[in-house]
């Protein structure tokens, strides 16, 4: 097993492991190698009662970039519980791979929400976008830093504010239902234009979107930042361009994590960034460092 990826591994507060695109096992952290002692682990499959019900798994794998396995019955030291299957993309493999990690049943999410796009666990999800909110974000990032420390790849972050141009009209009902389908409208933009099954687009807060980029180096942001600038200019909304009713405004960064730092440095960046965009009245700011500050922190 890559001693980096087992690394990795344990940083997981549950048994955790990756497989490949045809579920054999790459790595396993002490955690499930400490569980699995004595038990055949070579696949996925081989803890999975049957044939049928492997294959009924491992279709549901294929189709979603992050799901929970809450149907699928495992057998021996893991019977009690439930499987998270993410695809993630380690180091240079070719094939696909797949972080599976095995939660305590008391641990499996209320409803599969928005399973395409909420990679992180959890079930909070924002009323009026349907996009994941600030706990789940939180929560991808952190993963997000983690594989790319083990990747030694870089990681971006970009952060888009929103601002009135103009009143909303009406009462306050009405007001209240035109800027939520304003920001829908914005929201929906970022999810064309962020197009990789890596990007990860959620809304953190009142007037705040964040788009996390797996993989993203200065050009890589750069490139996106303009595109989406481009499709929010050509945005309209109630016949009208969606720029004479909201303001947005983008910050980004962009780094290589290192295990020294955390991903509160990155989400610090990206908001320094963001304040320095409305501060010179600009769209948009983007920084980048080849090694962030060590253990910065940031709040909500």
């Amino acid at each position: 097993m890559t001693p980096e990826l087992v690394s990795l591994l344990n940083t997981y507060s549950v048994p955790s492991g990756i497989c490949d695109g045809i579920g054999n096992w790459i790595a396993l952290s002490s955690k499930l190698q400490t569980l699995l002692a004595g038990e055949r682990h070579h696949s996925l499959a081989d803890h999975i009662a049957s044939d049928a019900a492997w294959q009924t798994a491992w279709t549901a794998i294929n189709r979603n970039r992050q799901i929970h396995l809450v149907d699928t019955v495992f057998t021996g030291p893991l019977s009690d519980r439930l499987a998270r299957v993410t695809r993630v993309d380690f180091l240079d493999a070719a094939d696909i791979t797949y972080l599976v990690e095995f939660l305590a049943r008391s641990d499996a999410p209320a409803a599969p929400a928005r399973q395409l796009q909420v990679a992180a666990g959890g079930n909070t999800v924002d009323p009026v976008t349907g996009l994941p909110e600030y706990d789940v974000f939180a929560r991808q990032l952190e993963h997000q830093w983690k594989l790319a420390v083990c990747q030694r790849t870089s990681l971006s972050l970009l952060l888009l504010e929103t601002g009135p141009v103009a009143p909303a009209e009406g009462k306050d009902v009405v007001a209240r239902a035109q800027r939520d389908s304003a920001m829908q409208c914005l929201a929906r933009c970022l999810e064309r234009n962020a197009g990789r099954w890596s990007d990860f687009v959620a809304r953190i807060g009142k007037h705040e979107f964040a788009l996390i980029l797996a993989g993203t180096d200065p050009t890589g942001i750069g490139a996106l930042t303009r595109r989406l600038a481009q499709a929010i200019d050509s945005l309209r909304w109630r016949d009208r361009p969606l720029s004479e009713w909201l303001s947005v405004s983008i910050g980004g960064h962009s780094c290589r994590p290192t295990p020294q730092a955390t991903a509160g440095t990155l989400l610090l960046r990206a908001r320094q960034a963001l304040k320095s965009a409305r501060e010179r009245d600009e769209r948009c700011a983007i920084t980048w460092s080849e090694a962030p500050p060590q253990r910065e922190t940031v709040d909500p």
